[in-house]
Order: C-alpha cells, then sequence, then structure tokens
C-alpha cells in the first residue's frame, strides 16, 4: 500500500500541467465558467497583465519596438474598459478606479512575470502555454472592444 502510494506521489509531482503556478486556468476558460460585471473586470485586469507582460518582452527583442508599444496600447484599452465597469459597479470616480486597476494589473504582471521564469527553468521557455492562449485571447477581445467603439 504504501510503494503504491509512494508512485501516486511521484506520478502528481512529475506531471506537467498545461496550467501556470499563479492561475487555475486561462482567461477564455475563466470566461466560460464566470459571467458578470466582476468577472469582466478581472478577465480585462488579467488581458491588461498578460498584453504589458508580452510587450515588456518585445522590448527587448531587436525590431519589435512596434510591435511592443502596440501592446502596451493594447493593455491600456483593456485598464481603461476594465476602470470603467469598476467605477459603475463600485460606485466610484473614474480616476479612482483607474489608479485601483492599474494596481491590480501590475500584481497581476508580475504573477506572469513569476510564471515565466518558472516556465522557462522547467522548459527553457519564457511564454508557456497559458501564457500565449491569454495573449491570443485578450488581443481579440480588446481588438473587439477597440472595433466596437467605431
Amino acid at each position: 500500500m504504501k510503494k503504491i502510494f509512494l508512485i501516486l506521489i511521484l506520478i502528481i509531482f512529475s506531471c506537467n500541467p498545461v496550467y501556470s503556478k499563479n492561475f487555475n486556468e486561462d482567461i477564455e476558460s475563466y470566461y466560460s465558467k464566470n459571467s458578470g460585471t466582476v468577472a469582466s473586470i478581472y478577465g480585462l485586469n488579467r488581458c491588461a497583465a498578460v498584453l504589458v507582460y508580452i510587450s515588456s518582452k518585445l522590448f527587448n527583442e531587436p525590431g519589435q519596438k512596434d510591435n511592443a508599444l502596440k501592446y502596451v496600447t493594447l493593455s491600456n484599452v483593456a485598464s481603461e474598459y476594465a476602470a470603467k465597469l469598476h467605477s459603475k459597479n463600485s460606485n466610484v470616480s473614474y480616476n479612482k478606479a483607474l489608479i485601483s486597476m492599474e494596481k491590480r494589473m501590475m500584481q497581476l504582471d508580475k504573477l506572469y512575470r513569476d510564471d515565466a521564469k518558472q516556465n522557462f527553468l522547467k522548459e527553457g521557455k519564457y511564454i508557456s502555454s497559458i501564457i500565449l492562449s491569454d495573449i491570443d485571447y485578450c488581443t481579440q477581445v480588446v481588438v473587439g472592444l477597440i472595433n466596437s467603439e467605431k
């Protein structure tokens, strides 16, 4: 019995899960299970964070400054939308909401950076499948928000 238990423990610790250390699921999966204003605020904050994270990686790559700036812009749009929702939902001024959302975005950005470091140590690359999924999904969401305002 002890041998079976030990084998199960080893299997669990040797598995390389798809999910990251700090996030249980990608944003698209989160949205499929959660709805409402609070879920939208959280998702937009995560989008702002992952988009600013990828922009910081691109700024370090030769010839990627324009792409990095595009992701910074998308991140700003996500933060602004989150602030608008937070302002209405919590009945606070837009400026207070924006400050709050920017703080939250920075906390989430740190979590993405931590995950990227862990993934680099395990896999030799910074962009894990969950980060890549979030970047793709968030880019589509924020571009959709921008296009809906035109």
